[in-house]
């Protein structure tokens, strides 16, 4: 018994950490007369990371370019 327990409680576990992995797509659209938007698709992230990283390229696309970027989680 007490190995069946052990056994669905590993089971469990292991589908509880693969749903809090999902595919994520960073949406980034300019302002401004030359309007452009592009999407990143971000597999195998939990949520706060995928936003960490969608804020980061908005600030990197901020810096790089001469448009002003704002980028969100989809």
């Amino acid at each position: 018994m007490k190995q069946i327990f052990v056994v669905l409680c590993g089971l469990g576990g292991i589908i509880f950490l693969q749903s809090c992995s999902k595919e994520y797509t960073c949406s980034c659209t300019s302002a401004g007369s030359a309007e452009k938007s592009f999407e990143l698709k971000m597999e195998k992230m939990r949520k706060n990371d995928a936003k960490t990283i969608c804020t980061d390229y908005a600030r990197y696309l901020d810096t790089t370019s001469t448009l002003n970027f704002s980028c969100g989680i989809k």
